[in-house]
């Protein structure tokens, strides 16, 4: 359709067109019908649009895209019939970069104008937000257009409508935290293009509510959108392994550890919050237990000299007791993803048991709770004692 308006035989039809027109009054046979039967309203919109930038077709397409205007019109059409008609809603592209757009907002105009009456006028980002079916989807391609140098200044624009909109209605960061689906566990937010959305949100919301004396930090709002620091852990030391979030995550870890010192949270604590203390789970497969020894380390540096300090294997033993402890050790032994670390607390356990308790026969009564009488000794038992017998030996050779 580009080289439509320049040719000399358009041009001719057009006169045809409103020749007949003059002898079939009332017939409605339009120019612009017929373009856009032949190549979709999208199309139509977006070529005259450009059109209407060259001067040998400039005074055609104007009229043309009036003509359109006044046919959508004619048929009834709201701005979100039009919006969808001309495809702006397509989520793989960039709405603000389609010539089709500024044929949109002249209808939009002209359909409030009309309505005028009415006292309800439409506005760009309601339209918007109607078309891409939530927050979520819109403040991504936003955000998106913000780095585009040709759709900046419209993208930030309708941002800044939507976070202002957003204060109107009252809601929190949290709450648009939620609304832009950023509290999905099976995604990585830090890798969501709506995030930026909702981090100019919160700066804005802080600073309207700083009378308040109440600020709200992006780490609060993580806490409560993932509903506790366990599933906010894993998270973040997954997305801390990717690129493109790495110092995102590896941030809000960092915020994650002041505030639990903060609180005087003791590394047993944390275990606990992280829920590492779960007897039905491998603890050490859980993505939380990096971030509770980045914890621990933390904590005994910040500690130091007041004899506060802790050991993994203390706490481990704090959490689970011995016994049970030896058992998850055994089991984690394995599991190939787990078999260096559980061996390494294995041999951890065993000199703690040797400081305490010595000789593999303490161990099997007063640890394992087993009957001297037992003609055999029942699995895991059998396998941890068998582990404890070599270590020992090894022990008393190296002390001789």
């Amino acid at each position: 359709m580009e080289k439509l308006l320049s040719n000399p035989n358009f041009r001719t039809f057009m006169g045809f067109i409103d020749d007949y027109n003059v002898q079939n009054p009332g017939n409605g046979a339009t120019v612009i019908k017929s373009v856009t039967a032949t190549y979709g309203d999208d199309v139509a919109a977006a070529v005259l649009q450009r059109a209407t930038k060259v001067s040998a077709t400039k005074v055609t397409a104007e009229k043309l895209l009036g003509d359109l205007r006044v046919l959508w019109l004619t048929d009834k059409r709201s701005p979100l019939d039009v919006f969808k008609l001309l495809k702006l809603d397509d989520v793989a592209t960039n709405p603000l970069d389609n010539a089709a757009l500024d044929a949109w907002e002249s209808y939009l105009n002209l359909f409030n104008y009309v309505n005028r009456e009415s006292g309800k006028k439409i506005t760009e980002l309601e339209t918007f937000r109607a078309a891409y079916g939530g927050d979520d989807a819109l403040a991504k391609m936003l955000q998106q257009a913000t780095k585009v140098s040709a759709t900046k200044v419209n993208a930030e624009k309708l941002l800044g409508d939507l976070r202002v909109l957003w204060l109107t209605d009252k809601r929190s960061p949290l709450d648009v935290f939620k609304l832009l689906k950023l509290d999905d566990v099976a995604t990585n937010p830090l890798d969501n293009a709506a995030l930026d959305a909702w981090e100019s949100y919160l700066n804005l919301f802080n600073y309207v509510n700083r009378e308040s004396g109440k600020k709200i930090t992006e780490l609060e709002t993580f806490r409560a959108a993932y509903g506790g620091d366990d599933a906010l852990a894993k998270m973040l030391h997954q997305a801390a392994r990717v690129s493109t979030t790495k110092e995102a995550a590896r941030n809000l870890l960092r915020d994650q550890r002041n505030r639990w010192w903060g609180e005087k949270r003791t590394p047993l604590d944390v275990f606990k919050l992280l829920n590492l203390d779960k007897v039905a789970s491998n603890p050490l497969a859980s993505p939380a237990l990096d971030v509770w020894n980045s914890y621990l380390k933390s904590f005994n540096y910040w500690s130091r000299g007041t004899g506060r300090e802790t050991t993994t294997i203390d706490t481990f033993t704090a959490a689970y007791g011995d016994a049970a402890l030896a058992k998850i050790i055994n089991t984690a032994r394995t599991v190939p993803e787990t078999e260096k670390m559980a061996t390494a607390l294995q041999l951890q356990q065993f000199a703690l048991w040797m400081r305490k308790r010595g000789n593999p026969n303490n161990i099997y009564t007063h640890v394992f709770k087993l009957d001297p009488k037992l003609k055999t000794i029942p699995e895991p038992y059998q396998t941890i004692l068998n582990h404890y017998h070599s270590f020992y030996k090894q022990f008393i050779r190296d002390v001789k």
